[in-house]
């Protein structure tokens, strides 16, 4: 937990898309709403829930930089402590160390599984992008105008995907699983 700390403390940073939250919660703080300019009602934050959390934090501190900073990484060490009062609650019979094992193995399977999906190459997924990088010029107007409807392509995608169900879903997976199975002691 000491290296936990240490680590959240060595790399903590915030992005440009953090000040568009703190514009926004400064404006809820000053009575304006959840708006970037005090006239315009659009909706400019990202994450409502962390939102939510800063936004008192920051009425209360004044500070919003720090205030960011600190609450990430209590947020960071509440959800490392869940985890390891989950991993503390398994039964018995199970055996020791396998609930750590099985949560690494799901969270590893589901990132390669989404990394795969963004590959397919419809837009806007990132295939498409390297499908792009790598067509022959001569394709390129048939491209275009199959880019033309990419939201259309991206929906019909999904559609084929769920109607298709488990085989197309899961076996990624499923192999992904049993590799890493294979390869973790």
């Amino acid at each position: 937990m000491t290296l936990l700390v240490i680590s959240l403390i060595r790399t903590a940073w915030l992005s440009d898309d953090a000040y568009i939250t703190f514009r926004t919660a400064d404006n809820v703080i000053h009575g304006y709403g959840l708006v970037w300019n005090t006239a315009e009602r659009v909706q400019t934050y990202t994450h409502p829930l962390w939102l939510a959390l800063i936004t008192p934090a920051f009425a209360a501190t004044g500070e919003v930089y720090y205030t960011a900073i600190v609450l990430s990484m209590l947020v960071t060490l509440a959800a490392v402590a869940v985890l390891l009062a989950l991993a503390a609650g398994v039964p018995a019979w199970v055996v020791p160390g396998a609930a750590p094992r099985a949560l690494l193995e799901t969270i590893a399977a589901l990132n390669l599984s989404l990394a795969i999906v963004n590959a397919v190459p419809v837009p806007p997924l990132d295939g498409s992008r390297v499908l792009e990088a790598w067509l022959p010029a001569r394709l390129e107007p048939a491209w275009r105008a199959f880019l033309r409807g990419g939201d259309w392509v991206l929906a019909g995608t999904l559609v084929a995907i769920v109607w298709l169900g488990a085989p197309i879903l899961f076996w990624p997976i499923e192999a992904i699983r049993g590799l890493l199975v294979a390869l973790l002691p």
